[in-house]
């Protein structure tokens, strides 16, 4: 594979999203509603901690990342650029990859913004930067899969529409179903909670970093870039 290829494809993709007003609404949402999970404890409980920051992402990345991923696909698929695309000296890995590592690129900068939120936290207190350098890792961890899900359900459609709620309707699942383990007794309590979210994210919360949950997530983020390139596959093969 031509990493090359795939970082220009990455380029062309996040240069085309950011050309679009949509993705600033959504990133001022998204600092808006985080503003608020940052400040509140500082003001209601004179707490400078970003236990609500971190805790609030299962859910808010659930409704964000696939509203930035459902045109990857979908858009190329209804436009019929994906044709002038397939026809380019680029393998449907490499298209793929490209397409993921531009969701990936509009992740990481919303989250280096959000180190500002860290800037403040040193000029108001003694954070610890253990802790708060695990749950980074866990906040990037948690995009990759939520980003290939996303991908994923662009993919299977022509309408951006149903792209983003089928790649919400993902996400969510493994959001809800680790809530809704609690409630469930037994062995199916216990798959649940395997396959949900927060019993992986809890760890890098609290600062420990366990390989079992970074290979939950790259395991998942494998299993959904997988899917979606057999779905590319499998459009091209039936429109040729």
């Amino acid at each position: 594979m031509n990493r090359r290829a795939a970082f220009l494809v990455a380029l062309k993709e996040l240069r085309e999203s950011l050309n679009s007003p949509m993705p600033y609404v959504f990133f001022g949402v998204f600092f808006l509603i985080e503003g608020w999970f940052f400040t509140a404890p500082l003001f209601l409980n004179g707490q400078a901690v970003m236990d609500d920051f971190f805790a609030g992402l299962p859910m808010i990345l659930a409704f964000f990342l696939p509203a930035f991923t459902m045109r990857l696909f979908a858009e190329e698929y209804k436009t019929g650029t994906i044709e002038s695309l397939s026809v380019l000296p680029l393998r449907d890995g490499e298209i793929v990859l490209g397409k993921y590592l531009s969701a990936l690129a509009a992740w990481g900068l919303m989250l280096a913004a959000s180190l500002l939120y860290v800037f403040l936290l040193v000029l108001l207190g003694s954070p610890d930067f253990g802790c708060i350098a695990a749950a980074y890792l866990g906040a990037i961890l948690l995009g990759a899969f939520y980003a290939s899900a996303g991908l994923f359900a662009s993919s299977l459609t022509r309408s951006q529409v149903v792209g983003f709620l089928t790649g919400f309707l993902f996400c969510f699942f493994f959001f809800l179903i680790g809530k809704a383990a609690q409630f469930t007794p037994g062995w199916p309590g216990a798959l649940m909670t395997f396959l949900g979210v927060d019993s992986h994210l809890s760890s890098f919360w609290r600062g420990v970093v366990d390989s079992r949950d970074v290979l939950y997530f790259l395991s998942g983020t494998v299993l959904f870039l997988a899917g979606t390139l057999a779905s590319f596959n499998s459009r091209r093969w039936r429109s040729s």
